[in-house]
């Protein structure tokens, strides 16, 4: 049996190197299962900072699918505090391929452009509400830093979200920023 002693080793080498590269398919499949995952809930939170920001102030455009959503206001733009509601429906893909769904309600307290330092002029709050299916919840709080008056206006947004992906992964995003008005 003396020849036979290496036909065994090398088959058990075999063997041992065939289940290794198993394994090391199955994390790395993992891995980038993992990385999908969070660069589709990081890309949903990244487009959505500026569009809420814009969609809480009174000369708000809201972004580039007003096409495809309905807002609303409650009592009425003109009157203060009023609720507009953003409706994007069961799904409007904007020019970016960014596909939206569900509601946005923003509380409007007060102009912007007329606030004192420390007013909350804004709270927006979601109603499933999808970003290219990643769920966000929570809300996101507007204040007047430094009004407009003299000027320039300067905003303090505070962002408490609840992200969640089709596979159940979910995450908080908790985010403070300031912004001035340069132009």
């Amino acid at each position: 049996f003396p020849g036979l002693m290496p036909v065994a080793a090398l088959l058990c080498l075999v063997l041992a190197s065939c289940k290794k590269n198993e394994i090391t398919s199955s994390v790395s499949s993992q891995a980038g299962s993992q990385l999908t995952k969070a660069t589709s809930m990081i890309g949903a939170m990244a487009s959505e900072t500026d569009l809420d920001i814009s969609d809480a102030l009174a000369e708000g455009s809201g972004s580039n699918d007003a096409s495809c959503r309905t807002v609303t206001y409650i009592p009425s733009k003109d009157v203060y505090p009023h609720t507009k509601i953003v409706d994007y429906g069961s799904g409007c893909t904007n020019e970016s391929g960014i596909t939206r769904s569900g509601k946005k309600f923003v509380t409007v307290y007060a102009d912007e452009n007329t606030a004192p330092a420390g007013k909350v002029i804004s709270v927006t709050t979601f109603s499933n509400y999808y970003v290219d299916g990643v769920s966000i919840g929570g809300n996101v709080k507007i204040s007047v830093v430094s009004p407009a008056t003299p000027g320039p206006l300067a905003l303090r947004t505070v962002e408490t979200k609840v992200v969640a992906d089709a596979s159940g992964n979910t995450t908080t995003y908790i985010n403070t920023s300031n912004r001035k008005q340069v132009g």
